[in-house]
């Protein structure tokens, strides 16, 4: 069975949000825990849900509810003015999408926030589907937010690729039972796909006209 359905991590895949993120972690840990964060620290579980990072540094409901509350309030404010485009992206999801691919969306943000990242860089007509934090209990790198979007849009493992920026995003994908891909712009360093092992790894989305035409 030939893959027709292309699903996307969203934060460092599509869209660049990593001054983005960091600015958010660092005012967020100075306000609510009166820490400094540095950015890699920060980095290393990028792509991860909020509440698994916050709860990394507190076993204090109240304390991560409260650093989710600075966080999003921070997050909003800056949103428009520190997150970027990736090069070539854009492009990219519309030759895929002439092609004939059907395409969504798997991400570990909250949903108004995704839209937000959606709407600045007008990608809403590209995608069928958005599953994001709230809609599963579970969370990458587990495979039940793959499982949602495939059930969603009805098609199978066999039909299916993720694309991810994160190591997390790739195990999802081999718990999922989904052919799998890096994207090499991300901010994790090679090492980490040879330890993952990643389908493909792509230095740009439109690869995969060719690499899925050839499968």
């Amino acid at each position: 069975m030939s893959i027709n359905t292309l699903l996307f991590d969203l934060d460092g895949t599509l869209i660049d949000t990593r001054q983005l993120v960091v600015a958010s972690f660092q005012h967020t840990f100075q306000e609510v825990l009166g820490l400094p964060i540095s950015a890699e620290e920060v980095l290393h579980d990028y792509g991860r849900p909020l509440t698994y990072s916050f709860g990394r540094y507190t076993e204090d409901k109240n304390v991560v509810d409260e650093m989710l509350r600075v966080y999003r309030k921070h997050n909003v404010e800056i949103h428009d003015q520190m997150a970027l485009p990736f090069p070539h992206v854009s492009e990219d999801l519309t030759a895929l999408q002439k092609a004939g691919f059907r395409m969504g969306v798997v991400t570990s943000k909250k949903r108004p926030t995704v839209m937000m990242g959606i709407r600045l860089f007008n990608m809403e007509g590209f995608f069928e589907t958005y599953v994001c934090e709230e809609d599963t209990k579970i969370h990458k790198p587990q495979p039940e937010p793959l499982l949602e979007a495939m059930k969603r849009m009805q098609v199978s493992p066999a039909e299916t690729l993720y694309v991810g920026d994160s190591p997390y995003d790739i195990l999802c994908a081999h718990a999922a039972k989904t052919t799998s891909a890096a994207v090499l712009w991300s901010n994790f360093p090679a090492e980490t796909w040879d330890e993952v092992q990643p389908t493909f790894r792509l230095e740009r989305l439109n690869q995969l006209l060719t690499l899925l035409t050839n499968k």
